[in-house]
């Protein structure tokens, strides 16, 4: 015989709400961020063989830093805005469910 269990959801801590989804976020901002910065490798690569370098051949370390820093701080700007509005979210819900009644889930055992 299954037995089940009602459980509602009266709060939810912002803060744990929003290292999750900063974390969540973040981790989708490295994989826009990675993309990004590939495809922009890529049409920069097509358009110095196709005009040739400005600087000069050979690899330039502003490239490097031209492909990391976009990264890196695309990542912490998904991560800070994942953070703040998992926060929000959590508070809103937090005020909402003292008027409309909380989340209800079902569980079997």
């Amino acid at each position: 015989m299954d037995k089940q269990a009602t459980y509602r959801i009266r709060r939810i801590d912002p803060v744990s709400a929003g290292k999750i989804g900063g974390i969540l976020i973040g981790i989708m901002g490295s994989i826009i961020s990675g993309a990004s910065v590939l495809i922009g490798a890529a049409i920069s690569t097509m358009l110095m063989n196709e005009y040739g370098s400005i600087v000069g051949s050979g690899f330039d370390s502003s490239l490097l830093a031209g492909m990391l820093f976009p990264m890196v701080s695309g990542v912490l700007i998904y991560a800070i805005i994942g953070f703040i509005i998992s926060a929000l979210i959590a508070v809103a819900y937090n005020s909402l469910q003292a008027h409309l009644g909380a989340i209800t889930i079902h569980l079997k055992q």
